[in-house]
């Protein structure tokens, strides 16, 4: 894997992921990913 190909877009799903993951119940992490 080329290093150009791990961007912060990709960082920033992976961290999206992780938290739909650790918060399945919350219903909506994104209000508090945005702030």
């Amino acid at each position: 894997m080329r290093l150009e190909a791990i961007t912060w877009e990709r960082l920033g799903d992976l961290l999206a992921e992780r938290l739909l993951d650790l918060e399945p119940g919350d219903g909506s992490p994104w209000p508090r990913v945005a702030l």
